[in-house]
C-alpha cells in the first residue's frame, strides 16, 4: 500500500517568510546576544573535540535560519569549518570521530535559543555546502545571502522516488540477518547518493533532496539505521542452545 506523505509539511518546510526570523535578525546582521552566544557554544564544542592544534577556519550559522524558509521548528545550525587534510588523518577516520562528538555533544547538552535547539556540526572546508543562507559567526558578516524566492517544488516526482525508498526499506524485514545487513548498507548509500546528487543538481529545492526529506520526515531513516544496528547484533551473536531435559 503507498504511504500517503504529508505534502503540506514539506511545502511549509520551504516556504518563503517575509523576513528573516526577527529574534535571530536586525538591520540585515545576526542579532548580538545570538551571536555572542553562538560563538560562546562554539568555542565550549571545540575544546570538548580535544584535538590539538585545531585550526579553526571559520565559524558558521546556516540552514533556515540564515534563510528565509524558517519555520518554529527550525535548528540552529552552529557549523565549525575545519581543512581534514591539515590534521594528516585518514578523512573518513576523522569524519567518524567528529560525527560521534558531535552526536556525544548534542545527547548531552539541550541548548535552545528562543526556542531553537542549537546543533553543532564540524564542516570540512573541502566539502561541498549547499545552503542559500550561510553567516559567518566568526567575522559577522554574510557569506552567501539568502534571496526571497518562491521555490518550484516536484513533490509528486519526490514522493515517487521516497515511496520506493520507503517500499525497499520495510521489505528488509523479511530477511535474513546477513542479507539484511548487505541490504541496508547498499540503501544508506543509496539514499545519500540520492541526496548528494539532488544538492550538487539542483540544491535544496531537488527532487531528490524532497524525497530525503519525506524519508527522514516518516521516520524511515531512523528505520533504516534500525533496521542495519540489528541485522549486525544478530550476525555476531552467540545464542546458547537450550536443550529439552
Amino acid at each position: 500500500m503507498k504511504i500517503k506523505f504529508n505534502t503540506n509539511k514539506i511545502r511549509n518546510d520551504f516556504e518563503v517568510k517575509d523576513e528573516l526570523h526577527p529574534s535571530f535578525w536586525k538591520d540585515n546582521k545576526l542579532e548580538s546576544k545570538v551571536r555572542e552566544q553562538l560563538l560562546i557554544i562554539a568555542k565550549e564544542f571545540i575544546d570538548s573535540l580535544k584535538v590539538p592544534n585545531l585550526n579553526v577556519k571559520d565559524i558558521i550559522l546556516t540552514g533556515s535560519l540564515a534563510n528565509y524558509n524558517w519555520t518554529d521548528l527550525s535548528d540552529v545550525d552552529l557549523h565549525i569549518l575545519v581543512d581534514l587534510d591539515e590534521l594528516k588523518i585518514n578523512p573518513e577516520l576523522l569524519r567518524d570521530f567528529f560525527n560521534l562528538k558531535k552526536m556525544s555533544w548534542n545527547k548531552v547538552h539541550d541548548i535552545k535559543l528562543y526556542d531553537h535547539e542549537v546543533e553543532t556540526y564540524v564542516q570540512d572546508i573541502n566539502e561541498p555546502h549547499h545552503s542559500t543562507g550561510v553567516y559567518s559567526i566568526q567575522d559577522d558578516k554574510w557569506l552567501t545571502e539568502p534571496k526571497k524566492e518562491k521555490p518550484i517544488l516536484n513533490l509528486k516526482g519526490a514522493d515517487k522516488k521516497a515511496d520506493s525508498l520507503m517500499r525497499e526499506i520495510d521489505s528488509l524485514e523479511r530477511l535474513s540477518p546477513s542479507s539484511a545487513f548487505e541490504r541496508a548498507s547498499s540503501l544508506k548509500d543509496k539514499v545519500k547518493k540520492l541526496r548528494k546528487c539532488g544538492l550538487e543538481k539542483g540544491g535544496i529545492f531537488s527532487t531528490e533532496n524532497l524525497a530525503f526529506k519525506m524519508l527522514r520526515n516518516q521516520g524511515y531513516l531512523e528505520k533504516l539505521n534500525n533496521f542495519k544496528n540489528s541485522a549486525y547484533d544478530s550476525l555476531h551473536s552467540l545464542r546458547e542452545n537450550k536443550k529439552n531435559n
